[in-house]
């Protein structure tokens, strides 16, 4: 399951804007965490289904017929992401840093949930989040670029004041995590 997920699956931080409503007259900025894994295997995503007996799967169609369409399984609640992320972040690899700082976020995020107007109150921590996960899922390889393109090695402490980066044993790592 694991194996799976760090080779097909994304977490990441989702940024959207809530309108006014009847009650509350103004703007919020929000975040929502996503947990994905997008194969061309529906069998597959309904056997992560049974086996986490959560999320949901959705079919993209490809618009050429010589493809195969896309089945995408996805938790958006937060707690089902949390069960599912504390089960398998032992055996990750890959996606483990990530696993760390979505944790992390979800601990705080409850926490907080309780204080009135908890999230305006906590953005500036919310956008640093949202910041780690498009450093960490950023796409492209980083060897390809000239030395003075190459962004910052990127890691959760530095952004948040937070010890959560994996044990490097001394040795700078290569590329972006």
């Amino acid at each position: 399951m694991a194996g799976i997920i760090d080779g097909e699956g994304c977490l990441t931080l989702s940024k959207y804007i809530d309108q006014p409503r009847q009650k509350r007259k103004t703007v919020i900025e929000c975040y929502r965490p996503f947990l994905t894994v997008e194969t061309t295997s529906y069998a597959l995503q309904q056997w992560l289904i049974s086996v986490f007996k959560k999320g949901y799967v959705a079919r993209n169609r490809h618009p050429y017929t010589n493809h195969k369409d896309r089945y995408l399984w996805c938790l958006s609640k937060k707690e089902d992401i949390f069960d599912v992320l504390v089960q398998i972040k032992p055996y990750l690899v890959i996606k483990k840093i990530h696993a760390e700082v979505m944790l992390d976020f979800l601990k705080e995020d409850l926490e907080h949930k309780n204080e009135h107007g908890y999230r305006q109150k906590h953005i500036e921590d919310y956008r640093a989040y949202r910041e780690v996960f498009r450093k960490l899922n950023h796409r492209g390889r980083i060897e390809n670029l000239a030395n003075s393109e190459k962004p910052e090695m990127v890691t959760p402490s530095q952004t948040l004041g937070r010890d959560v980066c994996v044990e490097t044993n001394g040795q700078e790592p290569k590329g972006m995590i």
